[in-house]
């Protein structure tokens, strides 16, 4: 292996993962190459544009463009025989059936292996893929197209992503934990010096309980959303609980912490939903029912029509209404839709009569337009997605959301209805000028 300071990697696939995890290393002064099968994003990233909006990201590209660390490419030849670490970062998305799809996983390896040298290199899986993926699957396929042996020609580890979209650079520089699950010491015991720098525990595994741990740890959280979730449905059930309140009281517990007891419309983004569907499947092809995994998922469906009932409470119709959803990412400071609340919350509207919907998002309008198309209407400002609408939906919890006061709506909207999906508004403070109602609440009647 080349010395640390002359050390350059290979990231492979220029998705959300790849771009992050090749940025980071560039600011740690590694000279990387990227590497993506689409000429228009390998061109854009050459030019400092990214295909996504994540905060810092930006200027991480700038800056190693300028310093000549990163450099986009589409060809393997290029990057491999160089590269003393290659990490595979391709997409491993759903199929029909909920499966995951690993065929960007075997051309990648495929690829990788058919670019190998005699020179002894680290193989690193990032990309999300069920257990046995890496030893069954990316390993022969690596051994196949290099003529080398894995273990003593070209290490091989599992090392799994724990970004959150929105904070994902700071996710990678200073990680609550690191993950190395490897095929032989040799690769793991490398790969903990590399990382040891970054800070927080190290865990070293093999490849199987590493790949299982990302979909253990993805699964615990979005089941620990739809638990509150839950509760909040039952909390509005009943007058004066605020699940607010509960989640806090709960969240005091030690073993139980308050992370991720918000309650809202519910998860969505690239990973809670496909990983669980991943999970979920896996565990059926061997003829176990993840009983606990799937009412986790069809309670996070469920949540967008608790929302819908909450707003036909008081307009006992959404037919012919005009409605504003604010939000369109799945959370804030991402431009990400892929399984949002919002595209939820939407294809139930639009199942009523000459409904008209209209959206506003900070970042987030021109991904949306790719997905709903002419479905619904767009606006470039939040007043004007307000302005006569007879009810809004909050949906993303953006700061532009939070700082509105009570008068913006009352003045803007023909009926100052708001659905807060994301408790977002002191009910105190909005009811006085609003007819506010929040996931989880129930107001005592006025006597």
């Amino acid at each position: 292996m080349a010395s640390p300071e002359k050390r350059t990697i290979s990231v492979v696939g220029l998705g959300y993962v790849g771009f992050v995890t090749s940025l980071c290393l560039a600011s740690k002064g590694y000279l990387v190459y990227g590497i993506d099968t689409l000429p228009e994003v390998v061109d854009a990233a050459n030019q400092g544009y990214l295909p996504f909006f994540e905060p810092k990201l930006d200027d991480l590209l700038k800056k190693a463009l300028k310093t000549k660390r990163f450099l986009a490419t589409l060809d393997y030849n290029e990057a491999i025989p160089s590269s003393d670490l290659v990490f595979i970062t391709v997409g491993t998305p759903s199929d029909e059936q909920g499966a995951v799809n690993l065929t960007h996983i075997q051309e990648a390896a495929t690829k990788i292996g058919s670019s190998m040298d005699n020179r002894y290199r680290i193989i690193v899986v990032k990309s999300t893929v069920v257990p046995g993926t890496t030893d069954g699957l990316i390993l022969p396929l690596l051994e196949k197209n290099s003529g080398l042996k894995a273990g003593k020609d070209f290490g091989l580890c599992m090392n799994p992503e724990f970004l959150k979209e929105g904070s994902a650079v700071d996710d990678f520089l200073h990680p609550d934990r690191t993950v190395i699950g490897g095929i032989d010491s040799k690769s793991i015991d490398f790969l903990e010096q590399f990382f040891k720098p970054f800070g927080g525990p190290i865990l070293k595994t093999n490849t199987r309980t590493a790949e299982m741990i990302k979909y253990a740890n993805n699964a615990f959280l979005a089941t620990k959303v739809s638990f509150i979730n839950e509760i909040a449905n039952i909390c509005q059930l009943i007058e004066g609980i605020d699940v607010k309140d509960v989640a806090q009281g709960i969240g005091l517990d030690y073993r139980i912490s308050p992370k991720f007891l918000r309650a809202g419309a519910g998860f969505g983004g690239s990973c809670f939903p496909k990983d669980l569907k991943g999970l979920i499947s896996f565990a059926k092809k061997r003829n176990y029912s993840p009983i606990l995994l799937e009412a986790t998922l069809r309670l996070n469906e469920f949540q967008a029509q608790i929302l819908i009932n909450m707003a036909l409470s008081e307009l006992k119709s959404l037919d012919h209404k005009k409605v504003a959803i604010l939000g369109l990412a799945f959370k804030p400071n991402t431009s990400d839709m892929r399984e949002a609340a919002s595209l939820r919350i939407i294809n139930r509207l639009l199942k009523f009569k000459n409904i008209q919907i209209c959206a506003y998002d900070p970042v987030a309008l021109e991904e949306a337009q790719k997905i709903l198309g002419t479905k619904i209407s767009y606006s470039s400002s939040l007043e004007d997605c307000l302005r006569n609408a007879d009810v809004c939906f909050i949906v993303t919890e953006w700061d532009e959301f939070k700082n509105l006061s009570p008068s913006v709506f009352k003045t803007l909207m023909k009926t100052p209805i708001i659905v807060d999906g994301r408790k977002i508004y002191d009910v105190a403070s909005f009811s006085k000028e609003t007819t506010i109602l929040q996931i989880g609440f129930r107001p005592f009647m006025a006597e």
